[in-house]
């Protein structure tokens, strides 16, 4: 709807082909993975190289099962709103990795996932 929300928690990634965040979730049970996911609102917005993600990949045990490739074909851009991702993890899934894509350049792609969590019935290693 346009309107900027805070998260108190979550997380960011910089920019890189790709910037990855990889979890042992081996005997953790995850089901599910849910984040509003979006531009880091301090990126440069006035230069059209700025504040542009290619794609944002979930990756269980190497096979990606989620991409948002489909619903932003042309990427993610600053006046994108942020969206919802709501992934069913496979059963006995042993990593999982969250990957983002910069654009043609590397300036200012931060992703953030605001509200991240994993909903698990085991419990993960430290």
């Amino acid at each position: 709807d346009g309107k900027e929300v805070e998260f108190n928690k979550g997380l960011g990634t910089v920019a890189s082909n790709p910037s990855s965040i990889k979890y042992d979730v081996s005997g953790a049970n995850v089901t599910r993975f849910i984040s509003y996911v979006g531009i880091d609102r301090s990126a440069n917005h006035l230069n059209s190289d700025y504040a542009d993600i290619q794609k944002f990949e979930v990756v269980a045990d190497g096979k990606v099962i989620y991409s948002s490739d489909s619903k932003y074909p042309k990427g993610i851009k600053y006046d994108t709103s942020a969206f919802l991702v709501d992934v069913e993890i496979p059963k006995d899934t042993q990593t999982i990795e969250l990957k983002s894509y910069s654009g043609k350049h590397t300036w200012a792609d931060e992703l953030v996932l605001g509200g991240a969590l994993f909903m698990a019935n085991g419990k993960f290693k430290n």
